[in-house]
């Protein structure tokens, strides 16, 4: 008769109710109350408030009622509502009512930088009575009866500004002071970031520690950019591109001290200098990573034309440059001799680096007055090669390309994103007439890198199985030790427990064999290509998408691209929280050694088990089962059926007095209990990821 399991593991291991009443109740006619009104909500309309604009509530009931909005910017309305806002003509889109609207919600936006936002906000600053947004904004009566044709606010910034309709209104929009020209977009932006700010409808705002110790640059629409570095207590210096104005020099630094102020505004002071500007920059949007912001930057020098307002990018540059790139330049010289070539540029070259030996011309005219006087005008040339291509990976930062293209102390480098930097530089042609230049350099399409491949995640069960009659097995412990069972009724039947490896070629094959009775099935015979004298070479392709999928190629074949391989695919056994799945008995040590006590079990959910075990104490037998099982509902008892036996007097025995009962399962445990005369014992065992 066949040992039981006890044996072994002894060795190592509503309420409803009701009353009635014979009394007639007294019949008392219902009340119907007077109707009430539904009390009216309030909410504001703000870019300050916006005062003396019409809106037009639509009810549920389809009811239309209109007002303007009062000296605070406040409207009414009620639940269900939807709202318009109109300046005669013009209509804003209709949005949702609620306590506070701004541009953000009738547009529908996430960033003011939207330009239908950004477009709204510039008209009504600029058709504020009084020019000062600070003090809310008075959209005027003569404004609305100017507006007799609709503006369409999607449009882009720049077609919006240039709008006949937009001017035609703001130029008759009853003003204090007349104007014909939209409130620029850093202005509108940094007002309406502060009003965001101060209603808490914003946490964008620097921080000193976002501005410690590094190295920023401006990047405008309309002026050279230009790179600051803002020490943590409180200074830095500052450097712009090359410009006439600037002498083309690059080696000339100003000094600036900075603050973050309480709504989060960074401020730039670069003392007395005249051709200076101090700045107010206003962060508008962070980038997910925070290494770039979209900023309103205001700027004020000591002369009326040194006043800009405009929406730039504050960086801290970082970008991958290895790929392909193509390369234009804009030269801007002044020589008092016509020259009209320039032989400057840069290439990669494998065996000596980065070279400046790539010819390009860069033509540029030179127009002569009557009085002899030479002024510039700039041409920009694509470069003759076509494309430029770094093919090493590297990471290119402000100021950092110089020790790729050369000892050149007078250039500039400054990412704009991740396809496009420019290089702004500074010299003297071989006649020392001064002059600069700018390289916009911008990513070229290439081919898409080859897809890395799917890491190999080997630890778990796979397995394949054609209905109850027969199954292949193969378990991962962990990094390590493997289990692997076979029954067919035609073919290999055993067990197999060893360890394992994957080379670098993700073949895998066994590195020692701690029991093998399954002929010459399983990893016993794998190795790897080019060591081994015979057998087969066993790749894994993929273990995505719970399958394992192998290659198995004959060894005297495997150095042939050509060989034909057999392609074998194991299905992966999910994990869950119930007893489907690999278990191995808790015994205090790892199944690594020859020595280890190997108790296992497997558990599908279509009732089939496979039962390993291994005594190094060769007590009662070793091997493999396959059978069916099920476990009692109210008594949790394991039964088992229809066994395959391999293994001698050891496993689970149908016949068996004793008692098995499954007593707790977890996620990464579980517990059986055997009682068998008159003893009981439990038995931890360790789920198998």
């Amino acid at each position: 008769m066949k040992k039981s399991l006890l044996s072994l593991a002894l060795i190592p291991l509503i309420y409803a109710c009701g009353s009635d009443s014979s009394d007639d109740p007294q019949v008392t006619p219902p009340v119907t109350p007077p109707p009430t009104e539904e009390p009216l909500e309030s909410g504001v309309l703000l870019d300050s408030a916006v005062i003396n604009i019409g809106y037009t509530r639509t009810t549920e009931g389809g009811e239309t009622i209109s007002g303007v909005t009062d000296d605070d910017g406040t409207f009414e309305y009620e639940v269900g509502d939807s709202i318009v806002f109109t300046i005669g003509a013009v209509s804003f889109p209709s949005v949702t009512p609620a306590a506070i609207l701004t541009p953000l919600e009738i547009f529908a936006a996430e960033s003011a930088l939207d330009p239908a936002v950004l477009n709204a906000i510039r008209l009504l600053q600029t058709l504020d009575q009084d020019g000062d947004p600070s003090n809310g904004i008075t959209i005027t009566d003569t404004a609305k009866e100017s507006a007799t044709s609709a503006i369409d606010f999607t449009q882009s910034v720049e077609d919006f500004e240039n709008s006949a309709e937009v001017i035609a209104l703001i130029s008759s929009g009853g003003q204090d002071e007349a104007t014909v020209e939209l409130v620029s977009g850093g202005d509108a932006l940094a007002h309406f970031n502060q009003t965001l700010q101060q209603n808490e409808l914003s946490d964008v705002a620097f921080e000193a520690d976002f501005i410690n110790d590094k190295r920023f640059a401006v990047w405008g629409f309309e002026h050279p950019i230009a790179s600051i570095l803002l020490s943590s207590d409180g200074s830095g210096e500052a450097q712009y591109a090359p410009t006439e104005s600037n002498n083309y020099a690059l080696d000339q630094t100003m000094m600036v001290s900075w603050q973050v102020d309480e709504s989060g505004r960074l401020s730039l002071d670069f003392g007395s200098d005249d051709s200076a500007s101090n700045w107010l920059i206003t962060p508008i949007e962070f980038s997910d990573d925070s290494d770039a912001v979209e900023i309103a930057l205001e700027a004020s020098g000591a002369s009326d034309e040194d006043d800009f307002s405009e929406v730039a990018q504050l960086l801290v540059p970082a970008i991958d440059i290895s790929g392909q790139w193509q390369v234009s330049r804009m030269l801007s010289v002044c020589p008092e001799m016509m020259v009209d070539t320039a032989t400057v540029g840069v290439r990669y070259d494998e065996n000596s680096g980065y070279q400046a030996d790539v010819d390009y011309q860069d033509k540029f005219m030179l127009a002569i007055d009557d009085n002899q006087a030479i002024s510039c005008q700039s041409v920009m040339n694509d470069m003759a090669n076509d494309a430029l291509m770094f093919e090493e990976p590297m990471m290119l930062s402000l100021a950092d390309l110089n020790q790729h293209l050369g000892d050149d102390s007078s250039r500039f480098v400054q990412t704009v994103d991740a396809d496009t930097f420019i290089i702004f530089g500074s010299g003297f042609d071989p006649l020392q007439n001064a002059y600069s230049y700018s390289e916009y350099w911008t990513r070229t399409a290439t081919e898409a890198p080859a897809p890395e491949p799917e890491p190999i995640e080997l630890q778990g069960t796979w397995y394949q199985k054609d209905g109850s009659d027969s199954i292949s097995i193969i378990t991962f412990v962990d990094d390590e030790v493997y289990l692997q069972a076979d029954f067919d009724p035609q073919g290999h039947q055993g067990m197999e427990w060893g360890l394992f490896a994957l080379s670098g070629a993700n073949e895998l094959y066994q590195t020692s064999d701690f029991y093998d009775d399954n002929d010459s099935a399983g990893l016993s015979d794998a190795g790897v290509c080019g060591e081994q004298s015979g057998g087969d070479v066993v790749v894994v392709e993929s273990t995505a998408n719970n399958e394992l999928s192998l290659s198995v190629t004959a060894f005297e074949q495997c150095a042939d691209e050509q060989a034909e391989s057999d392609s074998v695919v194991f299905m992966k056994l999910a994990g869950s929280d119930s007893l489907v799945g690999t278990w191995v008995y808790d015994s205090g040590e790892n199944l690594n050694s020859v020595e280890s006590f190997v108790l296992a079990f497997t558990f599908f959910d279509d009732g089939n088990y496979v039962h390993y075990e291994v005594n190094p104490e060769g007590e009662g037998g070793a091997g493999m089962e396959f059978g069916q099982y099920s476990v009692d509902s109210e008594t949790s008892e394991l039964l088992v059926s229809a066994v395959n036996d391999l293994n001698g007097d050891i496993g689970l025995n149908p016949e068996s007095d004793a008692l098995i009962t499954v007593q707790e399962v977890t996620a990464t445990r579980l517990t059986l209990e055997v009682t068998e005369d008159g003893a009981t014992e439990q038995l931890f065992f360790n789920r198998v990821n």
